[in-house]
């Protein structure tokens, strides 16, 4: 503190004079009107210095001018005591009195002026600090200004770049909803399909199980008729046996009528058991050939059979992948709209 006082104090050279009252009232009205005029000084200054504190730019036509703060100095460097005329002639005592105490009250107020000064060019001083650092403030808040513009000119440009990353994912989004829409329907399509293909599966099924009861039936038939068949050739063999048997007993006897007559009704029994027989063969063969039929039927059957369940392996292969692909594109559904989500906010925040 005792520095900086020290630098705003300047000596000047005055001539120990004693000085009359009236020189003593000149020299302190010249004082007073310097104290004024320091008081403007200062006033401006400080008004000049809330301007600057309030981040006002102060145009150089309204600051305090070089030719006032020249005056100023003119006015610290002025000596305290110039053009004074010397003292001459006798003055007595009481004059003298008073004179002392004149001059002791105005040296008092000349010190009082000289503190004041001293504060006054103190505080210009520390108002000039000031008026540095407020320019240091404003050069930094410029510094500060253009790196905010730069910074702003690189987030509108990742801005743009964001937005076109987000009309790219929204093209991809439309492209993936299109690309749903049409597996979904090709997926109702399948699966209106598969279900025509399980209801013709059941009506082959059952169709198949009605040919296997037919088949059934027709063996029945056939072991029936096999077994009759049988049982009439035993039969004819047995007759045969009977026959001539009674040929030779006849011969033997000699009664030949009876003979005759045991043999056209062995023959009419025989053509009547061909017929039988005949009837029974072709109902075999009929047999045969629908049991072939059934057959064929069963095979064709059998394979329309596999090929259906083939088909609808293929196609619950099919759905199953479909509904996989489908499933992958909702997740990259979810995680585009998450990613759009967040570019959004990000947005956002940097219009913000």
């Amino acid at each position: 503190m005792f520095g900086q006082r020290a630098k705003t104090i300047k000596n000047t050279v005055c001539v120990n004079l004693e000085l009359t009252a009236e020189e003593w009232k000149k020299k302190y009205e010249k004082e007073k009107e310097k104290n004024k005029s320091l008081k403007s000084a200062i006033q401006r200054l400080e008004a000049e210095l809330n301007r600057w504190r309030n981040g006002e730019n102060v145009p150089e036509e309204e600051r305090l001018s070089s030719k006032d703060q020249r005056s100023i100095e003119q006015y610290d460097n002025t000596p305290i005591i110039d053009n004074l005329p010397p003292a001459g002639g006798d003055v007595s005592n009481e004059e003298r009195k008073t004179f002392e105490d004149d001059i002791r009250n105005l040296y008092k107020q000349l010190d009082d002026k000289d503190d004041e000064i001293n504060q006054h060019s103190q505080l210009a001083e520390k108002l000039k600090e000031q008026m540095l650092d407020q320019e240091e403030l404003l050069a930094s808040t410029r510094r500060d200004y253009e790196k905010i513009q730069e910074e702003l000119c690189r987030l509108q440009t990742e801005n743009d770049l964001a937005k076109e990353e987000v009309k790219e994912v929204l093209q991809a989004l439309e492209e993936l909803a299109v690309n749903y829409d049409q597996k979904s329907q090709e997926v109702e399509e399948r699966e209106a399909a598969n279900q025509q293909l399980i209801e013709e599966l059941q009506q082959k099924a059952a169709l198949l199980s009605v040919v296997q009861r037919e088949l059934s039936q027709l063996e029945v038939l056939m072991n029936h008729s096999l077994k009759t068949s049988f049982l009439a050739e035993k039969l004819l063999v047995s007759y045969f046996c009977l026959i001539s048997r009674l040929i030779t007993n006849a011969e033997a006897k000699g009664n030949g009528s009876a003979v005759e007559e045991e043999f056209t009704v062995a023959r009419l029994y025989i053509s009547k058991m061909k017929s039988e027989v005949k009837s029974l063969v072709n109902r075999s063969k009929q047999l045969e050939s629908a049991q072939a039929d059934a057959h064929r039927k069963i095979q064709a059957n059998e394979k329309e059979l596999a090929s259906c369940q083939l088909l609808i392996s293929q196609h619950q292969a099919k759905i199953k992948s479909l509904t996989d692909y489908m499933q992958n594109m909702e997740q990259k559904k979810r995680q585009l709209e998450e990613s759009q989500d967040a570019l959004t906010e990000e947005i956002a925040k940097l219009q913000a």
